[in-house]
Parts: C-alpha cells; structure tokens; sequence
C-alpha cells in the first residue's frame, strides 16, 4: 500500500512539475526583461552600481531591504507626487545587476550611494531605508552626515536587532530558501499568504484598498528570481552579525521611525530602542502594522513622511 502511495506521489509530481516549470519560465524571464529595461548603470569608483530616478523635486535617497532591488525603491513613485519629490532608486551590492565587489560591507554601500549623489550633482538628498537597507543607510547617516538631510526608518534592521536575532539554524534554512528560483515561485505562488504570514499577520481590511494590494503584490513580486538578489541578501545576513552595536548613537541627522507593531521580522522593539538611542528621532508606531506597512499603510507613511520633510525646510 505505502509503495502505491509512494507511485502515485511521484507521478502527481511529475504531472504537476510539467504542468507548472513552463510558466515558472515564462515568468522568470518576463520579470528579468522587465527589471533589465527599467534601470542605468553607473560605474562608481568601486563598481557598478544599479539604479534609475523618477520625479523632480527633494531628493530621496531609497536604499531597499532584502528579496529585490532598485524596483522596490521605484514603488514610492505610486505613493508620493513626483512633482514634490525625486526617487533615486538604487540596487545595493549583491542585488540585481550591482554586483557584490562593489560594496559589500555597509559602509562601503553607503560610500558608494554618494559618489552616486554627485554623479547626479545632488549635494543633500532625505536617506530612506527600507528593512536591511537600514544596515548601510545607518552608515551613510553617519560617515556623510553633509549629504544626508534626513533619514527615515521603515522597517528597518539596526543594530538593536542584535538582541532579537534568530538562532544560528535559521541562517542555513534560509539560504535553502533562497537556493532554488523555481522552488520560491512555486512558493510564491501556491503560498503567497503563508509569506506573508511570516513577516507578521496582516489584517485583512489593510489590503482593501486596491493600491495597497498592487503595491503588495509587486513588494512579493520581486522575490522573482530569488537568483537576482540572493548574493546580496546571504552578504546582509553575515554583515547583521557584525554590526557596531554603538552605530545607532552616532546619528546626528533628524530622523523618523516609521515601524508596525505585528512585524515579525523586525520586532517593533527594535524601532522603539532605535528611536531612543538617535538624539534627534521620532517614531510613528503603526498598530497592527507587519513588515509590508510600505505597502498596507500608503496614507498613513505617505503623510508622515510629507509632514516630517516639510518641517526641514
């Protein structure tokens, strides 16, 4: 009987892996050719470094979390008015076409995000992080506190994260994750609420809104390739371990926390201690909000980041 039901799995298997590989390829291929066509390359003094600009107005420095690129900078353009602000957008190391050589430490990141500042002839420009962006933001706060005007905090991993890591087995477990792009659309696909689940349960009425679930679904899209961005998001979670547990302290610029209190992959304590330790900070606390507040809270982030810039002026 087990040898039976043993056959029958591994032809359910074949059937469903035929049915399905295919259009894994498809997509795979349609969402490299659309990230290929969207953004320049610029050639930094230490390497390339992918990025592309939308709008003309206060520049803003987008620095993107793990699981995508440039494109997750590129969504604010649907959130904010591109006659207020200019989205520049760029890839960290390790992500889409920037390759790792170019910055794998965050403060090399962050160096190489302002020769990109003046390639553009931007003297200052608002420093946005999303999630692991945070690592080199921080330093970009830090190490060019002329070029930074403010920095804004979404979600973002600091290194009060210390104290909350995982244990040592998650790391192998997500690098299987991330091992297999067909594995992860299949995920992505058959699972896509069970990832969300895992960066923290989102209430349902927060996707009512038609833009929030565009933005969502393009957030998740960005998973396709995991080969796209693996090399960069393996490089962040070994930069984590070794972050300056003081980096925090060092911040001078004016800054605004923005942090859901269901996230789960950046517990809310981080952003409350992160607040705390910088001496000009604020934090917004979204209730209920999960990692993916950038997409579930568009209203809410959008007014208090156009409340907070226009304070600087």
């Amino acid at each position: 009987m087990t040898h039976r039901l043993l056959k029958f799995a591994a032809v359910l298997a074949g059937v469903g892996f035929a049915y399905t590989y295919p259009r894994y390829q498809r997509e795979k291929k349609a969402a490299l050719d659309r990230l290929r066509a969207g953004s320049q390359i610029f050639q930094s003094p230490s390497g390339e470094l992918e990025y592309q600009v939308a709008g003309d107005g206060q520049p803003i420095l987008v620095i993107h979390g793990a699981g995508g690129g440039y494109e997750q900078g590129m969504l604010l353009t649907q959130v904010f008015d591109l006659t207020r602000y200019k989205i520049i957008a760029i890839s960290r190391p390790g992500y889409r076409l920037t390759p790792l050589a170019t910055g794998i430490r965050p403060e090399d990141q962050a160096d190489a995000a302002c020769t990109l500042l003046d390639h553009l002839g931007i003297e200052r420009a608002i420093v946005l992080a999303i999630s692991a962006g945070g690592l080199s933001s921080l330093q970009l706060a830090v190490r060019h506190p002329d070029r930074c005007a403010a920095l804004v905090l979404l979600s973002a991993v600091t290194p009060a994260i210390l104290t909350n890591l995982p244990g040592a087995h998650m790391v192998p477990l997500m690098r299987l994750l991330m091992s297999s792009d067909y594995v992860l659309w299949l995920i992505l696909r058959l699972g896509t609420r069970a990832l969300m689940l895992s960066m923290g349960k989102i209430d349902p009425a927060q996707l009512q809104s038609s833009q929030n679930r565009r933005i969502v679904d393009q957030m998740l899209e960005g998973f396709i390739p995991s080969s796209d961005w693996r090399t960069g998001t393996i490089n962040d979670i070994e930069q984590v371990y070794d972050m300056n547990p003081n980096l925090t302290q060092q911040v001078s610029v004016p800054t605004l926390v923005i942090h859901g209190t269901n996230d789960t992959a950046v517990p809310y304590t981080v952003a409350q201690a992160t607040a705390g330790a910088i001496s000009d900070a604020r934090l917004l606390t979204i209730e209920g909000g999960t990692h993916l507040i950038g997409g579930t809270h568009v209203p809410e982030i959008r007014a208090a980041i156009d409340a907070f810039v226009g304070e600087l002026k």
